[in-house]
C-alpha cells in the first residue's frame, strides 16, 4: 500500500522591525516546507498576507550558479 503524503512549499515575507537608512522597512524572504496536517491546514486556511507562526528546522543552503555567483538560501521544514 502506498501512503499519500501531503506537503506544501511556499515563501514567506518577514518585515524588519527597524527602518533602514532610507527610512523604509527591509523585508526578508524565507522558503518553508510543511507536511501532513500542517500542510493541509496551511493550504486550506492561509492566503497571501496571512500572519503565520512557523516552528521547525532551519537549513542554510549555499550554492554557486553556472555563472559562479554564490547564493544563500535559508529554508524552514515544519
Amino acid at each position: 500500500m502506498i501512503k499519500k503524503v501531503s506537503y506544501i512549499k511556499a515563501t514567506i515575507a518577514v518585515q524588519s522591525d527597524f527602518k533602514n537608512k532610507e527610512g523604509n522597512y527591509d523585508t526578508e524572504f524565507f522558503e518553508f516546507t510543511a507536511f501532513g496536517k500542517i500542510a493541509e491546514n496551511t493550504a486550506r486556511y492561509c492566503e497571501k498576507g496571512s500572519l503565520l507562526n512557523i516552528v521547525g528546522t532551519l537549513n542554510n543552503n549555499v550554492y554557486k550558479d553556472k555563472d559562479g555567483v554564490t547564493h544563500y538560501r535559508i529554508k524552514n521544514h515544519s
